[in-house]
């Protein structure tokens, strides 16, 4: 394999700026990107229920913080309820929020289909300080799909259905462009990229967040088909 591009099938593709431990790592094996360190879901029948899933622009800020949430739910679904924590809710497909005041937020959301419901709840995922407290640390990152497992600051579940670019579930931003990749359903938890061992390549751009000065880990589910 030196020398040689990767052939075959890549999913789950997570980084963390830290080195993980054995324990850390089987959590994150088990779990799919975004799902909150939950294991994946069973098969669903012909006639499936939706999987509601979403991820944020942004996870951490003070107060007033305005969060972009990025629907990735999956399946056929007719209604989205989103509920913030704050007391306040949206039926919109990808709402904005604002929270005014500190604190810690679980964020929900029902997808709801001809198959039936899903509920995606994301305990703690918001939290926000007081203005000129800070954020707690810039290097903490987001814990989208890494349950318990901190210091997460890219992650890829790769469920896009089309398109050119690849959506970061961490909250970080650090979303990728891809060239030459082929989309593919048999991946680890659903969808998953597909590389030729030629010219195959996902590009993030360089960003603060990915400046990894204290130690890494670059944990991934591959399939190589040569």
């Amino acid at each position: 394999m030196a020398g040689r591009a990767f052939e075959g099938v890549i999913d789950e593709v997570r980084i963390h700026n830290r080195a993980l431990s054995v324990a850390e790592l089987t959590t994150v094996a088990g779990a799919a990107v975004g799902s909150g360190g939950a294991p994946a879901p069973a098969p669903e029948p012909p006639v499936a229920a939706p999987v509601a899933d979403f991820a944020a622009n942004t996870t951490r800020g003070e107060a007033p913080l305005t969060v972009r949430f990025e629907n990735r739910t999956t399946g056929e679904a007719e209604r989205f309820e989103w509920a913030f924590g704050d007391g306040q809710s949206s039926t919109a497909r990808a709402p904005t929020h604002r929270y005014t005041a500190p604190g810690t937020y679980t964020v929900e959301l029902r997808a709801v289909g001809p198959g039936g419901e899903h509920v995606a709840r994301k305990t703690g995922f918001i939290t926000v300080t007081a203005a000129g407290a800070g954020s707690g640390g810039g290097s903490g990152g987001g814990s989208a799909g890494g349950g318990a497992v901190g210091g997460l600051v890219a992650a890829y579940g790769f469920e896009e259905s089309g398109g050119s670019s690849v959506q970061d579930a961490s909250g970080q931003g650090n979303h990728g462009t891809l060239a030459n990749v082929t989309r593919t359903t048999q991946g680890r938890f659903g969808r998953a990229l597909s590389f030729n061992g030629n010219n195959s390549l996902v590009t993030v751009e360089n960003s603060a967040s990915l400046g990894l000065t204290d130690g890494m880990t670059l944990s991934a589910w591959v399939y190589p088909t040569a």
